[in-house]
């Protein structure tokens, strides 16, 4: 049996998070799944590398070794991608961004060719990948810069705001609250809740409160990261879901997009956010076409 690439990533997550369900769900995959790949991995290298007491989870001194050993070769693995492929793209300087489905529409259409035209040598590399799971990327130097929602504050990462959006209501349309222009929190309190993601929950129950409202009973229920996932079950009339409008330009016929209709129009926002002892010149330089950029554009704020 050899070990796997894989079963070191898997153990790094169990390792930060020492909670199963938690590193399973910000992995996607299973608790069982994780669980057999840890314990295939503890037999390979013969000692065991966790504690299990009272339902307590916790690394032995085996496990801290291993722990930082781990780092050491994703940090290197990562670093050896990144300059095989600054090489196979000439002289350019490569980047690597993490982002939401909102920087790829909001953002990106208008900034990269901006940065192509400007900066010419820097090459970025794109990577779909959830706020949550962006963080861990970029404390272990497996992208160079996100575009999230706010999140967790963590003493590492620096954050600014790069983008500010109305957030709007998803009915199905065969709905009769899609008939109105803008609906209340009370009004869509009957319906289930789609759930989203978790930043952008936080930031809701800051707005309004505890949601209250009944999740969506479906197989795998729960947060939902994909935005398809959102529009399937929304349009199958299952519930409704609260997200930024920038998914007003992707939402199938079978979904109703409305305002919400609470004062001042509620709002969120989306962060670029990097680490903070980064001393890497292609991102200075990244960052500061991108704040020229945005100094230039006079349509990053929501109307």
């Amino acid at each position: 049996m050899a070990m796997e690439l894989r079963q070191i990533k898997y153990f790094v997550a169990v390792a930060e998070d020492l909670n199963i369900s938690q590193a399973a769900r910000r992995l996607h995959t299973s608790q069982p799944s994780l669980g057999r790949q840890i314990q295939s991995l503890e037999e390979f290298i013969g000692v065991p590398l966790f504690s299990r007491k009272n339902r307590r989870l916790t690394l032995t001194q085996a496990g801290e070794i291993f722990l930082a050993r781990s780092k050491n070769i994703l940090s290197d693995i990562n670093d050896a991608i990144s300059k095989t492929r600054s090489a196979s793209h000439g002289n350019k300087k490569s980047i690597t961004i993490g982002y939401i489905p909102t920087a790829a529409s909001k953002i990106f259409p208008f900034f990269l060719p901006y940065l192509q035209n400007n900066n010419p040598d820097i090459y970025p590399i794109l990577k779909n990948i959830s706020s949550e799971l962006q963080i861990t990327a970029l404390k272990n130097e497996c992208i160079d810069i996100a575009f999230i929602r706010k999140g967790v504050d963590d003493e590492d990462i620096v954050k600014e705001v790069i983008l500010r959006e109305n957030l709007v209501v998803l009915l199905p349309a065969a709905h009769p609250l899609a008939e109105k222009t803008a609906v209340t929190l009370t009004e869509l309190s009957a319906l289930p809740f789609v759930e989203v993601s978790t930043p952008l929950k936080m930031e809701l129950e800051q707005m309004f409160g505890p949601l209250n409202f009944k999740p969506v009973d479906a197989s795998g229920s729960g947060e939902r990261d994909s935005l398809f996932d959102q529009f399937s079950l929304v349009g199958s009339g299952l519930g409704f879901t609260i997200l930024s409008d920038f998914v007003r330009e992707f939402t199938p016929p079978t979904v109703a997009v409305r305002d919400l209709a609470v004062k001042p129009a509620p709002r969120t926002e989306l962060y670029i956010a990097y680490r903070k002892q980064e001393a890497s010149p292609v991102l200075a330089e990244f960052l500061r076409a991108l704040r020229r950029w945005k100094s230039q554009m006079g349509h990053l704020e929501a109307e």
